[in-house]
Parts: structure tokens; sequence; C-alpha cells
């Protein structure tokens, strides 16, 4: 079960909930099916590694991701969020056009979500990951060597597939004139933020979208630039 999506409509109030509280709430469910039966997107799956990585290395996870990760990319935009901060660099999140007004804690969602970035850094981000500066080869192209079907998680063309592996997904649109095209992509989004960052294999181009608008996809934000930069292409 995931913390985000509970059963029965169940929703965690905006108040921030440590790694520790999210699992025990998770917990009061029964397991949807028996491990190796099936297959389900959960964000608490991500808790769960985030507090494995926690234990194994020492040290808090925002260390972890600091040091191995953002520091030696130069990702200088780009911060895990702590409970009850204020950074003043984040935008406001909305809804349908209109700013969130309460008070949600962005830490709550931990290893799953609890970053605040940039276009920029993430492109360099899915770049650095997709050309094996952070990890093995071997290990990069272990992250798609088993993908399950998935349904597309923004409003896509029609014969759109989608497939999720290790933390990434293959999406597959038409190309030309009716889609991007594969795609090496990761969709998210919290409340009051949508974001997407892609790799288009027919371009050759690694492109990242975020709104501050939930109601906003950022994958007709990503189709809108990759018509454009075709366009120009084309002279």
């Amino acid at each position: 079960v995931s913390f985000n999506t509970l059963p029965e409509g169940r929703t965690l109030n905006d108040d921030y909930h440590s790694p520790d509280e999210l699992i025990d709430i998770v917990s009061e469910y029964p397991l949807q099916f028996c491990p190796g039966e099936h297959w389900a997107y959960t964000n608490t799956g991500y808790v769960l590694l985030g507090l494995i990585v926690e234990r194994l290395a020492s040290a808090p996870f925002s260390h972890v991701i600091a040091d191995r990760i953002l520091t030696p990319l130069g990702l200088a935009s780009t911060a895990m969020r702590h409970a009850g901060d204020d950074d003043h660099r984040v935008v406001t999140g909305h809804q349908r056009r209109a700013p969130i007004t309460s008070a949600v804690d962005y830490a709550t969602p931990f290893a799953a979500g609890s970053i605040a970035s940039t276009a920029g850094d993430t492109v360099r981000f899915w770049h650095a990951l997709l050309t094996a500066r952070l990890l093995p080869t071997a290990d990069v192209r272990a992250a798609f060597a088993t993908m399950f079907p998935m349904q597309p998680m923004f409003p896509a063309p029609p014969d759109t597939r989608m497939y999720y592996g290790r933390g990434v997904q293959y999406t597959v649109t038409p190309g030309g004139a009716a889609g991007p095209g594969p795609m090496l992509v990761l969709d998210g989004g919290m409340p009051g933020f949508n974001a997407t960052v892609a790799y288009l294999t027919l371009d050759n181009v690694y492109i990242a979208v975020l709104t501050n608008d939930k109601e906003v996809p950022a994958a007709a934000g990503l189709w809108g630039l990759v018509r454009t930069l075709r366009s120009y292409r084309a002279g």
C-alpha cells in the first residue's frame, strides 16, 4: 500500500509524518498480494529504501544524497526538504490556479520525493544517471532489464504504452507529429506541483518540465517543447 493512496479514500493530514509513522500507518492494512505474485507501484517502498540507506551509511538520507549525488554533480539548486522548513527559494504550489494555503509539509515523502529542485538540475541528474556517471553501466542497464506494464500517468496519445523498472519508466508513444516517441522518463507530483524529466531517443535530447500547479500536466509542457525543438531543427 502506498502511503499517498491509502484504501477507502483515507488521506493523511498536512502535518509532518516521519518515515516510521508512514510505515506504521501502511502496516494497518493487509498485503495486496503475496510477494512475487504481482506488482504495484508504491511510494512506501521508497521510504523503506531510504531507511535502509540510512542504516547502511550510518548517516541521514539527506546527507547521503548530498555527498553522493548533489555535490559531485554540482546540483546547487537541489536540496532535501526537512520537517517544518520554509525555504524561501521554493515557489508556492497551486491547485487549479489558486495558491495552496494549507501548510503542506513537503518533507513527509522522505526518499519518495522530498526534494526541491529546478528543471536545469533535474536534467543534469537524469543525464548523469543514464550515462553511468552515478552508477556502473551494468547497474544502469539492470534498471531496464525487467520492466512491468503500467497505466499512463498523464494525458497520452492513443497507443501509448508505459513500463516501470527499478526507479525508471520507459514510455512508448507515437513519433513524428503524433507524439514524442520512445522516452526514458520519470513523472511525479505532489500537492501543488507536477514534474517530468525525459530522454527522448528520437531527438537525442534531455528535457525536464516542472509546474507549480498540480492540475497542469508537466507532460503537456514536454510535448510542447519537443514540437518547438523539432520545428527549429527542421528550419
